[in-house]
Formats: structure tokens, sequence, C-alpha cells
């Protein structure tokens, strides 16, 4: 709680609670170490001064808006707006995708910088991701159809009606969807995926002037490690949660395996601690 004075009247500012979700919050975890290496790239770029207006100009102001975008994200997430947090990621793949397409097409950098029209960018999205997909039809396909999805929340298309709003009438009746951490644990992995391309995108063309962060890759992959690890993990639980809808009766059934197996991991240690008596 924050308190501030206006005109001799004190007013109370009160905090918004915390996810208690676990995934979630481990996901923010691992997403504020993917942020810190979006800012150690952004530092070595301005130490460096090397080519300034491609390295600094372009690379260095779109890896600093992602290392905000990125904040927000885990702000609006740890609070559990996960609406918002898609329509950020809308932001956030058109940054990455600008860094990725200029790593491909160096010499369409100066389209960016000569960009005049300002209700339009220098490129259509649909063409950059034909180009950044290598004409790969099935990444193509998951590029856009992520893109699409997110455009959803950030249009309120009445088409994705729950995907944009929490409230509001389906199929003859009201639908109400104010829990959606199931959904945010997905958005959370594709911020990390955007994330981790336009930090990749960025070493490809930033290592053209020479300029070579130290330690960076290194980083990456570890992170990358422990944030796939958790989405499988998360994924796991979905299907489990699935599973369970469709037949219930397997809900009781695998807490007496859970069980079975507990009491078969005592007397195993039963009996080694037994071998252990007689060999004295």
């Amino acid at each position: 709680m924050t308190k501030i004075k206006i005109e001799n009247k004190t007013y109370r500012i009160n905090e918004l609670p915390n996810t208690e979700n676990k995934d979630i919050l481990e996901f923010l975890i691992y997403l504020k170490e993917l942020h810190s290496i979006c800012r150690e790239l952004f530092l070595c770029l301005i130490q460096e001064n090397k080519k300034v207006k491609t390295t600094i100009g372009f690379v260095g102001s779109l890896i600093d808006r992602i290392s905000e975008n990125l904040i927000s994200i885990m702000l609006l997430a740890s609070k559990g707006f996960t609406t918002d947090v898609a329509i950020l990621l809308v932001n956030l793949i058109e940054l990455r995708t600008d860094l990725k397409y200029i790593s491909i097409n160096p010499k369409k950098i100066n389209e960016w910088f000569n960009h005049k029209k300002r209700w339009k960018k220098p490129w259509k999205f649909s063409q950059q991701i034909k180009n950044i997909t290598s004409e790969d039809k099935e990444l193509e396909e998951v590029e856009k159809k992520i893109y699409e999805f997110c455009s959803i929340a950030k249009h309120g298309n009445p088409v994705g009606y729950n995907i944009g709003f929490n409230f509001g009438l389906k199929d003859n009746g009201i639908f109400l969807d104010l829990n959606k951490d199931y959904r945010l644990t997905d958005y959370l992995f594709w911020a990390y995926v955007y994330t981790s391309d336009a930090i990749k995108s960025s070493l490809v063309i930033v290592e053209r002037f020479q300029i070579v962060p130290q330690n960076i890759t290194d980083k990456l992959e570890n992170v990358s490690a422990k944030i796939r690890g958790l989405n499988d993990k998360v994924i796991s639980k979905k299907i489990m949660k699935y599973v369970y809808e469709m037949n219930p009766e397997l809900v009781e059934i695998d807490k007496k395996l859970e069980v079975l197996i507990r009491e078969q991991k005592r007397v195993k240690a039963k009996i080694e601690e037994m071998k252990k008596q007689i060999k004295k």
C-alpha cells in the first residue's frame, strides 16, 4: 500500500494481489533472467559504440523496447491480467519479426530508417513471416496462428469471444471466464519464444560489425532449458486435467496407484535397512 498526500488530503493506493499459481510464478522467475540478457545485450551495444546506425539505432532501439515490453508482460501476468498479456504479445511479435527480417535481409535496413508513413510499417507482416520462415509452410502457419490469436484479444474481435473477453453471451447462455491461468502459461511461453528469437536475431546482426557479446548465448541456452522444461511440465498437467475430465474414474485409480508406489518405496527402504543390519 502506498500513501500520497494531495492538497492536505491523504490517499491510499492499494496494490493488487499477486497470483499464487506456482507455474506462473516460475515462468516469471525465468523471464526475469531473459530480461537481464536483453539489458546486457543493450548495454554491450552502447559500450561498443560501433556502426551506431544499425547496432544502436536499430538493434538497440528494438531490444530496449522488447525488454520494456517483457517487464510489462511480467507485471500484468503477476496480477492475472491474461488478456492484456496477449495484447502486449502482438507488439513483441512485431518487434522480433523486424529484427529477424533484418538479420536475414541486412540491405533492407535503410527502408526502416527512411520510412515516413505513420499509419503503416515499412513491410507487410505477412510478407515478413513468409520470408523469415524460409518458405516452411508449417512454421509460417504456426507464426500466423499465434499472431492472429493475440490480435483477437487486442482488437476485441467477437469471433474469438472468450479470448478477448471474460464475460459475455455464448451459445444462448452467459459465459464467465475469470480464471485464465491455463491460457496465461501459453502466453508466457510465447513471450519467451519471441524474446529469445529476438536476441538471437540481434546477435546475427551485430556480429557482422565484429560485436560479439560475451556469454549471452550460453546464458540464453541455460534459461531456455529451464523454461522449456517448465513448459513440458505444464503441458503434461493440462493433458492429465483433460484426461481426468473425460474419465473421472481415473482420478481414484491414480490415487490408489500413488499409495501403492509409496508403499513399495517404504517396503524397499525397510528391506535395505534389514540387509545393512544383517551385514553388521
